[in-house]
C-alpha cells in the first residue's frame, strides 16, 4: 500500500485489508510518501495494534522527485510469494478476495496476474457516482491472453485488484523505473510472462478523480507536462518491445498511437491548433524497429 495525504481514505484502505480471511500468512507493507495531514498518524495508529503491518515513513515526498515507491520501497521489503496492491484511496470490499485470487494463481500457475471486477467511484463532485467494472470479453472468470488487452492499456484491469506472483515485481527491468506511471508497464510485463487470469466477482473499490491523483491532475496539466508524458509513454513502450523481444509489438504500438491520439486531442481542446500540429511534428519518431 502506497499513500500520500488520504486522510479521508486510508482508514477504509487499510480495514478492507485487515479483514481479510485467509489459509495463510500475510503481510502489510504501508509507505506514506511524507503525507502533510493525518495520514501518517492514522498509519501509526494500525500498526501498533496489528503486528502484521510494516511500515515505511518517509521525511521527504519522493514521488516529486521522480521515485515511485512501489518498485524503489515497498516491492523490496515483500516477503510472500504472492503481491496484492491497494493504494491508499481504494480499498477492498470481500473479505475472501486475497483467498480467490491465491487459489486461482496457485490452480493457474502459467498466469502471471490475476485481477477482478471493481466497483468505480468518482470523487470529482459532491454525490459520488459508482459503476461496476468488469471485463466482459472474459465472459466471466477464467483465464485468457492478455493480447487484445494491450492495445488500450488494459484499463478494465485496475490496481488494486492485482495480485501476481512477487518473483515479477522483484525483477523489473530497469526501463520500469523510469515510466511515468507503474500499473500499464506492470501489465505490459506481465503480459510478456503468462496469462491473465479474471474473477467476474467486484471485490474492491477504485476511486478516480481524488484530489491531487493523477486522473484529477490530467485536465490541468501544463502543455509541456502533457507532451513530456506522452514521450515518457513511447520511451517505455519502445523499451517494452525491446524486452520482450517484439511478442506483443502491434498491441503495444496500438496503444501508444491511442496514446498520441488522446494527448493531440488534449492539446487541441485547451491550447489549439497550432500547438498540436507542434506536439504531433515532434512526435513523429517514436517508435524503433526491431
Amino acid at each position: 500500500m502506497i499513500t500520500y495525504n488520504h486522510e479521508n481514505y486510508i482508514q477504509d484502505a487499510i480495514e478492507g485489508v485487515l479483514m481479510q480471511e485467509t489459509s495463510f500468512p500475510f503481510e502489510v507493507i504501508i509507505h506514506d510518501d511524507a503525507s502533510t495531514d493525518r495520514t501518517a498518524d492514522i498509519i501509526r495508529k494500525y500498526a501498533a495494534d496489528d503486528a502484521r503491518i510494516k511500515t515505511i515513513y518517509q521525511t521527504e515526498n519522493q514521488y516529486s522527485k521522480g521515485i515511485r515507491a512501489f518498485p524503489h520501497y515497498v516491492w523490496p521489503e515483500a516477503r510472500g510469494k504472492y503481491v496484492a496492491v491497494c493504494e491508499g484511496d481504494d480499498y477492498w470490499t470481500d473479505p475472501h478476495k486475497l483467498q480467490k485470487q491465491v487459489d486461482f494463481l496457485e490452480k493457474n500457475p502459467d498466469c502471471s496476474l490475476c485481477f477482478h471486477a471493481i466497483e468505480v467511484k468518482s470523487c470529482s463532485g459532491k454525490v459520488e457516482q459508482s459503476r461496476v467494472m468488469r471485463y466482459a470479453a472474459a465472459q466471466g472468470t477464467g483465464k485468457f491472453n492478455p493480447q487484445k488487452l494491450l492495445k488500450t492499456g488494459a484499463p478494465v484491469a485496475k490496481l488494486a485488484s492485482f495480485v501476481l506472483p512477487s518473483e515479477i515485481v522483484k525483477n523489473l527491468p530497469k526501463w520500469y523505473y523510469d515510466a511515468p506511471i507503474g500499473d500499464i508497464p506492470l501489465k505490459f510485463i506481465c503480459a510478456s510472462k503468462g496469462d491473465f487470469g479474471y474473477i467476474d466477482e467486484p471485490m474492491g473499490v477504485y476511486r478516480a478523480m481524488v484530489p491531487g491523483s493523477f486522473t484529477s491532475k490530467k485536465a490541468t496539466m501544463p502543455y509541456r507536462h502533457i507532451v513530456k508524458h506522452y514521450h515518457d509513454t513511447a520511451d517505455y513502450v519502445n523499451s517494452f518491445n525491446v524486452y520482450s523481444g517484439g511478442r506483443y509489438k502491434q498491441e503495444a504500438d496500438s496503444f501508444l498511437r491511442s496514446k498520441k491520439k488522446g494527448s493531440a486531442a488534449a492539446i487541441m481542446k485547451r491550447f489549439g491548433p497550432v500547438k498540436t500540429l507542434k506536439f504531433l511534428w515532434e512526435s513523429r519518431n517514436n517508435y524503433i524497429q526491431l
